[in-house]
């Protein structure tokens, strides 16, 4: 795993071999402003909660890169054994 810094824009982005956004260990992105983003193989994807949480409050949940409003999300979660 590689850990890339750009001082600019986020706090710390974490990058697989490839140079794909890649965490499966927790928070790939953190956004100087606040907000938090997972990633699994460069694909928006988080199995125990929202994919994108963004400093206003809002969150996103996305599996394999897909956005699902957040009730479909935990009965997918459920329905397919991630948690």
């Amino acid at each position: 795993m590689i850990i890339g810094f750009n001082f600019l824009l986020f706090n710390v982005v974490y990058y697989n071999n490839n140079l794909k956004l890649h965490r499966l260990d927790g928070l790939c992105v953190k956004a100087k402003s606040g907000s938090k983003f997972w990633y699994k193989n460069h694909l928006l994807h988080r199995e125990d909660g929202p994919a994108e949480e963004y400093f206003s409050g809002l969150e996103r949940y996305y599996l394999n890169n897909k956005h699902y409003f957040k009730e479909d999300y935990w009965k997918i979660i459920r329905f397919k054994g991630y948690l």
